[in-house]
């Protein structure tokens, strides 16, 4: 099964949920996963936000290694899970990968509860924020993706 949680640039909101996911998902005992992030501003190799790589290293978690990478259609349509930051990401879906929409959410979705909720808020972009923004977010998506994990393992 493939996973692939899509923001903006790719340097902070996606590559934290993904890092945060693979763990959720060891966690829940959900094997073979291919888990990875994109962004929709087609960055290619730049480094994560240091305050991203900060607030996963609080935590035990390596962003170190990161490097932002753009949508590529070929694995969207090899994607069984497309996990968005925001509204946004959505609608960019939609006009270019239509195919896609069934089988995407927003990560808040999953926030509260193991089966996705339909008005869902997006996840702010923090790029430019101060620690503690990224703080926040990485919470808030500890909390989505643990709950996306169960969801996931449950669904099997």
């Amino acid at each position: 099964m493939r996973v692939l949680f899509v923001c903006s640039g790719n340097v902070c909101r996606s590559p934290m949920a993904e890092t945060l996911f693979r763990q959720a998902a060891d966690h829940a005992g959900i094997n073979e996963l291919r888990i990875a992030s994109a962004g929709t501003l087609g960055l290619w190799n730049l480094p994560a936000a240091p305050e991203a790589i900060d607030a996963l290293r609080e935590v035990g978690l390596d962003l170190g290694a990161h490097r932002s990478r753009g949508l590529v259609a070929e694995e969207i349509a090899a994607t069984d899970w497309i996990v968005t930051m925001a509204r946004e990401h959505i609608d960019y879906l939609a006009q270019h990968y239509v195919e896609a929409l069934p089988r995407t959410r927003l990560v808040r979705a999953f926030e509260h509860t193991e089966e996705p909720l339909a008005d869902a808020p997006d996840l702010a972009d923090p790029i430019g924020a101060a620690i503690g923004r990224y703080r926040e977010q990485r919470e808030l998506l500890f909390r989505a993706v643990t709950n996306l994990a169960a969801h996931m393992r449950r669904s099997r």
